[in-house]
């Protein structure tokens, strides 16, 4: 499992590397459902998510069928287990990812 840091603004694109793959992030504040939501895209395979909500301690990716890589997760550092707020996302909320060995997926 490892941090994956982001800047506390209201709308960022980034890359990085998971499980050997390159992704291209897009987290986001939706101001409408005073949310927060990301965006994953493959770099270096096939893959476009949109709009995933990101809340506290449930697996984003679950249900997704996507062999590639492992999974992000969203906890609280203050075991509130409250979904992020627009103020306290990249500080008391964090963006986990945890790999595919992690999770127990078949390595090929």
């Amino acid at each position: 499992m490892r941090l994956i840091p982001f800047a506390p603004v209201p709308d960022q694109t980034f890359k990085t590397t998971v499980d050997g793959e390159n992704v291209r992030l897009r987290i986001f504040w939706n101001a409408v459902a005073q949310a927060w939501y990301m965006d994953l895209e493959g770099v270096s395979f096939d893959l476009t998510v949109r709009g995933l909500r990101m809340c506290t301690d449930i697996p984003l990716l679950e249900g997704l069928a996507i062999r590639e890589i492992g999974d992000f997760a969203v906890t609280d550092l203050e075991d509130k287990e409250a979904d992020p707020t627009y103020e306290g996302f990249g500080d008391r909320w964090q963006l986990l990812y945890l790999t595919k060995e992690e999770l127990g997926y078949d390595i090929v």
